[in-house]
């Protein structure tokens, strides 16, 4: 642990994103943390790490060349982090690790109200990273994502955080989870994102009639039509 804590201190001394960096990874799943969470996330991430991520990037660039040059400072971060063996990285920026007792450190010394906030910009970020069409195509992408999320829920349930983004993320899982055929797991999820919206919606929005579709839907498939019905 000693080594670790001189490990950070050393890291932070180069570059106080590249803890940043870490802060943020205790809010999510230990393994194969995708890229795509911090570059479609970088605008919903603080702390100086989303500024960093983006730096002097033009507001008005193309797409692909915004992610080109927020994948090339998360290189920089993640090269740091990985010199100090803070984290697992091949040189492959598509994902990274973090061992679980480096992230029993840091979380450690994170106050509570710094990982509220933490946790508010981690369920943004990886709800940012989700593709707007769950086709075939992206079922790899929404596989990697999923054990983040949930353990995101996790973390949501234990202080009562909800939030506009946490539905959009349970609505997205429970998709997921649907296509897959596991329905029993998909129908928790979709109640979830039906009681946030509802809650942080109101029960008019179109969002919230979206969760009520995908619950009868998922009722429908079991051939529960009384249930399904209203």
């Amino acid at each position: 642990v000693k080594t670790w804590q001189l490990n950070m201190e050393a890291a932070n001394a180069e570059n106080p994103a590249a803890i940043a960096l870490l802060e943020l990874s205790t809010f999510l799943a230990p393994a194969e943390i995708p890229e795509c969470i911090l570059t479609a996330g970088a605008e919903q991430l603080g702390f100086g790490f989303g500024d960093y991520l983006q730096g002097d990037i033009l507001e008005d660039a193309p797409n692909d060349e915004r992610d080109a040059d927020i994948s090339l400072a998360l290189r920089e971060l993640l090269a740091l982090l990985s010199q100090y063996s803070l984290v697992r990285w091949a040189g492959d920026p598509a994902t990274y690790s973090v061992h679980r007792l480096v992230l029993a450190v840091v979380r450690d010394q994170i106050t509570a109200e710094k990982a509220a906030d933490w946790l508010a910009q981690a369920t943004a970020a990886v709800a940012e990273a989700y593709p707007g069409q769950q086709d075939f195509e992206h079922w790899p992408l929404c596989r990697q994502l999923l054990p983040h999320w949930l353990r995101i829920l996790e973390q949501a349930e234990a202080i009562a955080y909800r939030s506009v983004a946490l539905g959009l993320g349970c609505n997205e899982a429970g998709f997921f989870l649907q296509s897959q055929g596991r329905y029993e797991a998909a129908e928790p999820l979709y109640r979830q994102a039906l009681e946030i919206r509802e809650t942080e919606l109101g029960d008019r929005h179109p969002d919230t009639a979206s969760s009520l579709l995908k619950i009868a839907a998922l009722y429908h498939t079991h051939e529960r039509s009384e249930p399904a019905q209203p």
